[in-house]
């Protein structure tokens, strides 16, 4: 099932996708107002699939980017829904806010590792 990464307006996002997993990964992103991202991949070590700058629409809410991911362990013929463990942080001015997956394999949680980074001043 999808997850919601919630954003805040009007802000450039950095979003990335790493994987960590023999089985092929799909990550696919939307967030309002910006082309549908959609990244596949696979590789052990923190492999880079994809990474793009996302700038939010302006507005006075958070911007909800909605994130699916998934896995094929027959090279994209089926796919299946990843189990995704949501978290984040903040330290100053920095926001990361962090989505991991796991395609069953071996519980570790990181198959696909999708970041979504952003700066804020200070009030």
């Amino acid at each position: 099932m999808p997850a919601t990464i919630l954003l805040p307006p009007s802000t450039n996002v950095f979003v990335t996708a790493l994987t960590n997993a023999a089985d092929l990964q799909k990550v696919s992103i939307t967030v309002p107002g910006s082309s549908p991202i959609s990244w596949q991949g696979t590789g052990e070590g923190n492999n880079q699939i994809g990474s793009t700058f996302v700038v939010t629409p302006s507005g006075s809410q958070d911007i909800q980017a909605t994130v699916d991911v998934q896995h094929s362990s027959d090279g994209g013929k089926t796919w299946q829904e990843s189990a995704l463990l949501p978290g984040g942080c903040t330290i100053g001015t920095m926001n990361l806010q962090v989505l991991l997956s796991e395609d069953q394999v071996d519980r570790d949680y990181n198959d696909a590792v999708i970041q979504f980074l952003w700066w804020v001043a200070l009030s």
